[in-house]
C-alpha cells in the first residue's frame, strides 16, 4: 500500500478480539470493512488481502481470519497467521512502492529480519487538527503574531480571531506530529530557545524544533508539546523577560495557561456529493428484541379469525464520523440521503438538506403499528410478541466539503472519505411467541 500517512482512511485497521481465544485477533480495514485473510485455498495463495466479509475462527479453514500479534523486545509488532502457524511479512519492498505487500511466509524459521516487523500507532492517541485555525488562551485572548524585540513572537493579546495576525495554518505530518505556519509572517513556528517564534522557512520536517505533538484536552481544546531531545515541554503563555503572555515551551504539565482553545477559521461549511459505498457496507451485532406486545379476545362461542394490532417504537440512531479530533463548532449543512436497515438490507433514503454535527449520534423515534391475524378458539384471549432484529451498519462514504474561510472570505474545496454508522431497531420484523388463555 503506497499510503504512508497515519491519518489516511486506507491505513486505519480495527483490531477485534477473537471469541475462541483472547490471544488471537481479527484485523479489519475500516475503509472497506473487510478482514485480513489469505487470498485463496491453494498453498501458493500466500498473499494476505482485505477480502473477508465476516470473521472466521475455524482454524481448519483456509479462510480463517485469526492472527496472533506479539510485541517484540525491540518494540516492533509481529503477526502469526493462526491457520498456517507461520508469521506474515512484507515482500521486502519499501512502503514507498505500490507493490509492497504482506504474505504468509511458509519458510519462516523464526529469524528477526526486519520484513516481519510492523510498527503501529494507536488511533485514539492521535489528534487530527483542522487546517486553518486560531488559538485562544487562558486569558480569553487570541494568540496574535507580532514583532517583539526584533523577533517573530506570538502573544495572547487579541480580541479578534479573524485577523491575519491571529490566523494559523496546520500541516499534519505522517507520524502524527504537526507544524504550524503563521499567516501573518508566512513562516513556521520554531522553538528558540524556548520561545516560539515564527521565523522558519524550512518546508520539510527535518528540524525537530518546528515539530509539535498535539494532546487533546476536550472537544475543542488542545495542549501542544514539543517533542525533541532537549525539550519535552508543553507550550503555554508566559510572562517574563519583558514579554507578556507570549507563547513559550517550558512547562512539564498541562497547566491552565498551556490549554489552547482551537477555533476553526471557517464560518460556513457545506457537505455534498455524498456517495455511499454500498459494496463496502456491513451489518453486524444483530440480535432479536421484543419491540411490542399486543393482545386480542375472541369472546364468542365459536372459533374466529381476529386481528391483533401491536404498537411499537421504530428507533434509529445514526452518526456521521470524520477523522478530525478537534470539533471547533463550525455550522455545517449536508445534502444527503440516510442509510437505513430494512429487512436485513441497507437502503438509502431520498436526499435531504439538514444540519450536521460530526461524530454526534442523532436518534429518531417514530410510532408504528403492525397487524397480525390469528385463528382464535372460542372464549380465548391471545397475546403475541412482535419481534424485531436490532443491528448496526457501517457504510463508508466519500463527499465533497466546501468551506468559506472566515479570515479572508475565500473558499476551500476538499474531497474526503469517512464512515456513516447506523443503529436501527427495525432491520427485520416478525411475529413471535403466541400465547392463549381461556376466558370465562
Amino acid at each position: 500500500m503506497p499510503e504512508e500517512e497515519v491519518f489516511s482512511p486506507f491505513a486505519k485497521i480495527e483490531v477485534e478480539t477473537a471469541k475462541i481465544n483472547t490471544r488471537f485477533v481479527h484485523l479489519r480495514f475500516c475503509s472497506n470493512n473487510k478482514y485480513w485473510a489469505r487470498l485463496g485455498a491453494d498453498r501458493n495463495d500466500i498473499w494476505i488481502v482485505a477480502k473477508a466479509d465476516q470473521p472466521e475462527e475455524d482454524m481448519s479453514k483456509w479462510s480463517c481470519t485469526l492472527f496472533e500479534p506479539t510485541l517484540g523486545n525491540d518494540g516492533f509488532l509481529y503477526f502469526r497467521h493462526v491457520q498456517t502457524g507461520k508469521r506474515v511479512r512484507t515482500n521486502g519492498v519499501g512502503s514507498w512502492d505500490i507493490t509492497s505487500r504482506v504474505y504468509v511466509d511458509y519458510s519462516d524459521n523464526g529469524d528477526s529480519t526486519p520484513w516481519y516487523a510492523f510498527t503501529f500507532v494507536d488511533w485514539d492517541t492521535l489528534v487530527i487538527m483542522p487546517k486553518y485555525v486560531t488559538f485562544k488562551g487562558y486569558n480569553d485572548k487570541y494568540l496574535r503574531a507580532g514583532w517583539i524585540e526584533r523577533h517573530e513572537y506570538h502573544q495572547f493579546s487579541s480580541d479578534d480571531g479573524n485577523k491575519e495576525e491571529t490566523g494559523y495554518e496546520v500541516i499534519m505530518n505522517p507520524d502524527g506530529r504537526l507544524r504550524i505556519k503563521s499567516k501573518f509572517f508566512n513562516k513556521f513556528w520554531r522553538r528558540s530557545p524556548n520561545w516560539i517564534w515564527a521565523d522558519s522557512t524550512d518546508t520539510t520536517s527535518n528540524n525537530i524544533d518546528t515539530l509539535f505533538w498535539p494532546v487533546k484536552v476536550n472537544d475543542n481544546t488542545i495542549a501542544l508539546a514539543t517533542r525533541n531531545a532537549g525539550n519535552n515541554r508543553f507550550c503555554s503563555s508566559l510572562t517574563t523577560e519583558g514579554k507578556i503572555d507570549c507563547l513559550n515551551a517550558a512547562v512539564s504539565t498541562i497547566t491552565t495557561p498551556a490549554r489552547l482553545q482551537v477555533e476553526e477559521l471557517v464560518f460556513e461549511r457545506q457537505i455534498n456529493n455524498v456517495i455511499f459505498r454500498m459494496e463496502d457496507a456491513r451489518i453486524f451485532d444483530e440480535r432479536a428484541v421484543v419491540a411490542g406486545i399486543g393482545s386480542g379476545v375472541n369472546d364468542s362461542p365459536h372459533e374466529s379469525l381476529i386481528r391483533v394490532t401491536v404498537s411499537f417504537e421504530d428507533t434509529s440512531s445514526y452518526t456521521f464520523s470524520n477523522s478530525l479530533s478537534i470539533m471547533a463548532g463550525v455550522t455545517t449543512s449536508i445534502q444527503t440521503g440516510f442509510a437505513r436497515i430494512v429487512e436485513g438490507k441497507i437502503e438509502v433514503t431520498a436526499e435531504v438538506t439538514t444540519s450536521l454535527e460530526w461524530n454526534r449520534t442523532t436518534t429518531e423515534t417514530r410510532k408504528a403499528e403492525a397487524t397480525y391475524q390469528a385463528v382464535v378458539p372460542p372464549m380465548t384471549r391471545v397475546t403475541i410478541d412482535y419481534v424485531a432484529t436490532q443491528g448496526t451498519c457501517n457504510v463508508p462514504f466519500s463527499y465533497t466539503q466546501r468551506d468559506k474561510l472566515s479570515h479572508d472570505g475565500s473558499s476551500l474545496t476538499t474531497q474526503r472519505l469517512t464512515v456513516h454508522t447506523l443503529v436501527s431497531i427495525t432491520t427485520a420484523s416478525t411475529f413471535g411467541k403466541l400465547t392463549s388463555k381461556l376466558i370465562r
